[in-house]
């Protein structure tokens, strides 16, 4: 991937991210229009650039886990958040993605869980958010230790 494409990628994670966070948190929704809008985006540069098998495969990949995690229970913007992270990032890395995204927000409400043993309803597009913005950086640096 050349830097023009990473870095434009990942400003528009970085700003779909943040309204998504936004308006989960205030709202507990996250607006289509901003996924449409992000995902035409990520779509375009994927096109100029010649990434667009990759990411039609993460799109796809990280959309079919988010209909299960639907399924399961989470919201319907979250699963379509996924699907955009997957064609932002390609199947690896929006897998990690979502790895992070889970294991953060796991982490972050653990204490509440333990201490009050209640059933939590999460918002769950900030830990998205930050798992897609941090696995282009970390998940390398991870690969690349002994």
């Amino acid at each position: 991937m050349s830097v023009w494409c990473f870095w434009t990628i990942w400003a528009a994670l970085l700003a779909v991210g943040g309204v998504a966070s936004w308006t989960d948190i205030t709202r507990r929704v996250i607006p289509n229009r901003l996924l449409l809008a992000g995902a035409l985006a990520v779509l375009g540069v994927d096109a100029i650039s010649g990434r667009i098998l990759p990411a039609l495969e993460g799109g796809a990949l990280l959309g079919v886990l988010g209909v299960v995690l639907w399924m399961m229970g989470s919201g319907a913007g979250d699963a379509k958040y996924l699907a955009l992270v997957g064609l932002a990032l390609g199947p690896v890395m929006g897998l990690a993605a979502w790895f992070l995204a889970a294991l953060t927000a796991v982490l972050w409400h653990l204490p509440t869980v333990v201490r009050k043993g209640v059933k939590l309803a999460v918002a769950f597009g900030p830990f998205i958010a930050f798992g897609s913005v941090l696995a282009p950086f970390l998940v390398p640096v991870l690969l690349r230790m002994p």
